[in-house]
């Protein structure tokens, strides 16, 4: 990989492209399970509301105790946010076209 500005923002693109892959896969499967029942749908939109208003940086000293100072934490930190959106508008766009 190359050093420097055209490495860095390299790695950035890549990134970028794995966390919106990764967020639309994971959070439509994820969203669309979540309506399966209203007591799931109830009780884990719940839960994602808590979780969406906390900033995904702050995501990171946790992953980085657990991960080490990996790819992985910074592209799990950098998913957080995206994934928490593609599963609340799943699962507010199920709930609207079943008419609940």
């Amino acid at each position: 990989m190359e050093s420097g500005l055209g490495g860095d923002l390299l790695m950035t693109v890549f990134r970028l492209i794995v966390t919106i892959v990764l967020a639309v896969l994971i959070g439509v499967s994820l969203g669309i399970a979540i309506t399966a029942s209203q007591w799931t749908e109830r009780g884990i939109s719940t839960v994602l509301a808590f979780v969406y208003p906390i900033p995904g940086v702050l995501f990171f000293p946790f992953l980085t105790f657990i991960l080490g100072r990996t790819e992985t934490a910074v592209l799990l930190t950098a998913l957080v946010t995206p994934l928490i959106v593609m599963m609340l508008y799943t699962v507010a766009g199920c709930t609207a076209s079943a008419g609940r």
